[in-house]
């Protein structure tokens, strides 16, 4: 039998009679308290959801600017010529679409990718007469892990060579206005005839990636280990609200941290990656 507690709603206590999972009395009475809470402040919740994905869909306008602005105005310092704030603006707002296009285009591969690596091994294993016996548990478990485990291997170097692939594209549209397409395949050429520096480049801007993701990991610990005990001993005074509104704070918190943290991290890897391609473009770019 399920629990009796009047605490408890009906819809959890039927749950748990049709799953004969028994939940701990504690969690089911905080899903019941959200559950009221989220019902008395669902049009608040709306509103925050709604605000949110424009914020995101802001950010993500103002990131491919801030990213082609950046790559021009490097190039304009590394040229001697005259740079500002306002002229980087305007050079990112004008290979917007295009910036917009290619990353599509590349996030677009991304996925076909993945799909195809997942069907790929679905159908392996369902080809596979273990697949087809229940009593072949564990090595079914085997050969799932065995799929995933093989996936990530193949993505990785996939996911860091469409990185790269990304970075030298957005920089033949900023800096030799090239369209999406061509840009994306005047990146190939460039990959692989330079190897050996575009390797080079790109484990030092991994080694400095782990690095501030070691910090950024320090500082989301010293932050969200006292939220979570705050909020903890909000949620046992009954506090609900209270809680929710300090585990908002912290996370909007530790979001801006984040947020200051990459855009360091961000600005320098595309200062080297413009560098990088304006050496190994010179005699092209200076024609």
């Amino acid at each position: 039998e399920g629990y009796s507690s009047n605490n408890l709603s009906n819809s959890f206590q039927y749950t748990y009679k049709r799953s004969e999972i028994a939940l701990p009395v504690e969690l089911q009475q905080f899903l019941f308290k959200l559950q009221n809470f989220t019902m008395k402040n669902i049009g608040l919740i709306i509103l925050f959801a709604i605000f949110m994905i424009i914020l995101a869909i802001a950010g993500f306008i103002l990131y491919i600017i801030a990213d082609g602005g950046l790559i021009g105005s490097v190039k304009n310092i590394d040229y001697g010529e005259e740079n500002s704030l306002r002229k980087g603006f305007k050079i990112g707002s004008h290979y917007f679409w295009r910036m917009l296009g290619k990353n599509l285009l590349i996030a677009l591969i991304v996925i076909l990718i993945v799909l195809f690596l997942i069907f790929s091994f679905s159908i392996i294993y369902f080809l596979t007469p273990i697949s087809q016996n229940k009593q072949y548990l564990p090595e079914n478990v085997g050969i799932i892990l065995f799929f995933i485990i093989l996936f990530f291997i193949l993505m990785i170097p996939l996911m860091v060579f469409l990185g790269i692939l990304n970075d030298y594209s957005s920089r033949f549209i900023v800096i030799k206005n090239n369209g999406i397409i061509e840009s994306i395949k005047n990146s190939f050429k460039l990959i692989f005839r330079n190897f050996k520096h575009t390797a080079i480049i790109a484990l030092v801007l991994f080694t400095t990636r782990i690095i501030i993701g070691i910090i950024s990991f320090i500082i989301f610990i010293i932050i969200g280990i006292p939220a979570a005990l705050i909020c903890f001993l909000l949620y046992k005074s009954g506090a609900i609200a209270f809680m929710i509104f300090v585990a908002i704070l912290a996370m909007l918190f530790l979001i801006l941290i984040s947020t200051f943290i990459n855009g360091i991290r961000q600005t320098f890897s595309s200062s080297v990656w413009t560098l990088t391609f304006l050496q190994l473009n010179k005699p092209e770019i200076h024609k």
